[in-house]
């Protein structure tokens, strides 16, 4: 049964996030590998994020035959720059080893921890805060994002809207996505569990079990093996929530709905 949005899907089975072609059902859709970036937040921004290879060597190739600016461009753009005084979201990375934590010249939004980490970048720091950013800067602090302040900076991915990562962790990523016209191509999502929430504007969700409009406020929850993409010319912005474990309806959920009179199947 439908409620106007799928809240109302099976319970998921998940293991790892993963986007298959489907050229066999939809000939428009193509390739996409999901890989989450290394996100580390500062207290205003995503702070020192994906600081792989100093700018000197980004072209250099690394043993898994990817270059340093392949690396870069495919996990760090989004936030950083390798050109001197480039600070956007995170700040510039040009030169970066050799320098103090927190110290770039027009750069305002390290976090406390940062600013009091009293660490000098080199190679291997880099290496092991690329790895486990908690394990060399602990940041215990709040962190208040300002996605919509970095979309100039953000390209239009190959589907179209301009969509980038927030917050990971091994079992979680959530992304935003701000699009006004239609998904060019469908996707199809193996090993996880997609809730999409539909933050403002009005806009459908093409799937091959049906379509569902989402209104402001709307959830759309999205099972494995699910083609689906997004329909309509408003402008809207959506949250993305991408999970490797099982998610299901919430007892209060069901509770709640069935007092207001909307059956669950």
């Amino acid at each position: 049964m439908n409620l106007g949005n799928p809240s109302i899907l099976p319970t998921l089975d998940l293991s790892q996030i993963r986007l298959q072609r489907l050229a066999d059902t939809f000939p428009d859709e193509i390739n996409v590998m999901k890989t989450p970036a290394r996100v580390v937040l500062s207290s205003v921004a995503l702070a020192l994020l994906c600081a792989v290879v100093p700018p000197t060597r980004a072209g250099d190739a690394n043993a898994s035959g990817v270059s340093g600016q392949a690396a870069f461009n495919n996990n760090c753009r989004t936030c950083h720059s390798t050109k001197e005084g480039d600070n956007r979201l995170g700040p510039s990375l040009s030169n970066i080893v050799g320098a103090k934590a927190a110290a770039r010249s027009g750069y305002a939004n390290y976090s406390q921890a940062m600013r009091t980490a009293g660490i000098t970048w080199d190679e291997q720091t880099l290496d092991r805060f690329i790895a486990n950013p908690e394990s060399v800067v602990p940041n215990k602090q709040c962190t208040l994002l300002k996605p919509t302040t970095v979309l100039d900076k953000v390209e239009e991915g190959g589907s179209g809207g301009k969509h980038f990562e927030l917050v990971e962790n091994a079992d979680i990523m959530i992304e935003t996505t701000h699009r006004s016209d239609a998904q060019k191509i469908y996707h199809r999502g193996f090993g996880q569990d997609e809730v999409a929430f539909q933050l403002s504007g009005r806009r459908a969700t093409l799937t091959n079990q049906g379509e569902y409009m989402l209104d402001t406020g709307d959830f759309l929850l999205i099972p494995p093996g699910t083609s689906h993409r997004n329909i309509g010319d408003m402008a809207t912005i959506r949250i993305i929530l991408y999970t490797k474990k099982p998610v299901r309806l919430a007892d209060e959920f069901i509770d709640r709905a069935k007092r207001a009179g909307q059956a669950i199947s």
